[in-house]
């Protein structure tokens, strides 16, 4: 059985009940562990060292294997628009740190920030918003419109408390539009701060303001963040992760104990 875990969540054994209760049952029983980068190996590794019990950290190690999310890299060409728009995508919860986002806004008042997604936190990221000429709330949107949005971008921010690896950053890489992000799950092996992005503290509102200021006013450094991510993105291209998890899952197959068992 391979197991691909998907998030911090699902090791951070402190910050859920749920995970303390079954995730080491769960990876106990699992004959692969599936995570999307090397930071998140290393850092469920890190989890389960503080633990004492079943399964131990060794016991984990021989499990691992890091199998990132995929994207097209050359994506579906979009309407050439003018990059005018702070962009944030995602589902609207409370880790994605959005009202961070907002608050951030209030010291970017020459910049228009659009919100594309839905969620539980909508209602009240609105009422947070209220006063705020520059911030629009797009909704739900279709793969097509989201392509849209990217094309007016002039920057993608990720204010995020948890995350894995999110698919958002990786296309806003491979379309060039320059990425600000918070340092948590799995996005520092994706950004390397000034060099293909912009890194923050989750949680900064005032680091975020200076990062989208800092963007909007050097439109050289955007260009050498958005060339760099172009290509080092290339690596996460889809036809070499497929590659990689059908390895994975055959080497899984082909020594499970159950598939032993059926082989005799």
């Amino acid at each position: 059985m391979a197991v691909s875990i998907r998030g911090e969540s699902e090791y951070r054994l402190e910050r859920s009940r749920q995970s303390r209760w079954l995730a080491p049952v769960v990876f106990r029983h699992a004959d692969r562990l599936l995570v999307q980068s090397p930071l998140m190996a290393r850092e469920l590794l890190r989890a389960f060292a503080r633990r004492s019990g079943d399964p131990s950290e060794d016991e984990l190690r021989a499990k691992l294997r890091i199998v990132p999310n995929g994207i097209d890299v050359e994506p579906a060409g979009c309407v050439p628009a003018e990059r005018s728009a702070v962009l944030f995508v995602g589902r609207l919860t409370a880790t994605k740190g959005v009202d961070v986002l907002i608050d951030a806004m209030r010291e970017c008042p020459g910049e228009s920030l659009v919100i594309v997604g839905d969620g539980p936190e909508r209602a009240r990221l609105e009422a947070r918003a209220q006063a705020l000429s520059n911030v629009t709330f797009a909704g739900a949107a279709s793969r097509a419109d989201v392509d849209q949005y990217f094309a007016r971008a002039k920057m993608l921010v990720l204010p995020s408390f948890h995350e894995g690896q999110p698919n958002v950053v990786m296309e806003a890489m491979a379309r060039g539009v320059p990425v600000v992000a918070c340092a948590v799950g799995g996005i520092p092996d994706l950004i390397r701060d000034g060099e293909t992005g912009l890194l923050l503290q989750p949680g900064d509102a005032a680091g975020t303001a200076a990062a989208i200021r800092r963007l909007a006013g050097d439109r050289e450094l955007c260009r050498r963040l958005s060339d760099a991510a172009r290509e080092d993105v290339r690596r996460y291209d889809w036809t070499a992760v497929i590659a990689a998890l059908e390895q994975e899952l055959v080497e899984c197959r082909l020594t499970s104990p159950s598939s032993r068992d059926r082989s005799r």
